[in-house]
């Protein structure tokens, strides 16, 4: 019977940093390469996004691919049709806490927007206002019964700041403005 000898290699590093030091000006090379590519490309991507929001998602009537909105929230048993209006546009109960958090507030009246009927970009807050009065306009134009329901009707509660609102947008007080639709 033969015997089998066992050859152990060990590996040698100072060989092996000879041989890789033959391409030691390869790896140097690839490595600045590759490094000055990332810099390029981390430079090369804008600091500034831009997106588009919807703030009233629709509510799924039409038939969509994965069904809508509509469909996932039925999923949760949620119905949508009972929280939005015709247009469907969703009632703010869905998300109270966020709508009522002050510093959801604060940056949603900072957001610029572009109105449907307009070729001017306004922030949120004016947009607002500027609906608001249109409405408190058209109210007191189809002789709404008191200045405090077109408060109401607009989402104002303080009648007063709502007068002095009111008198900046059209230059006249609600009372001077519905007295002359009376006449």
């Amino acid at each position: 019977m033969e015997k089998k000898e066992e050859v152990i290699k060990q590996i040698d590093l100072i060989d092996l940093i000879k041989k890789m030091g033959k391409y030691i000006r390869l790896y140097t090379i690839v490595c600045l390469a590759t490094g000055i590519l990332g810099i390029i490309v981390a430079f090369s991507i804008p600091k500034v996004y831009k997106s588009k929001v919807v703030l009233a998602p629709e509510m799924g009537n039409n038939s969509t691919v994965g069904g809508g909105l509509s469909s996932l929230a039925s999923m949760a048993g949620i119905d949508l049709n009972k929280m939005g209006d015709a247009d469907g546009a969703l009632y703010l109960q869905i998300y109270p806490s966020i709508i009522s958090s002050t510093t959801f507030i604060k940056e949603l009246e900072k957001i610029k927007v572009l109105p449907k009927d307009s070729l001017k970009e306004m922030t949120f807050k004016k947009y607002l206002l500027q609906q608001r009065m249109e409405k408190a306009k058209r109210l007191i134009q189809d002789g709404c019964e008191s200045i405090g329901t077109v408060c109401e009707q607009v989402g104002i509660s303080n009648a007063s700041y709502f007068s002095h609102l009111f008198k900046e947008y059209t230059g006249k007080l609600p009372s001077e403005y519905k007295k002359d639709y009376e006449e």
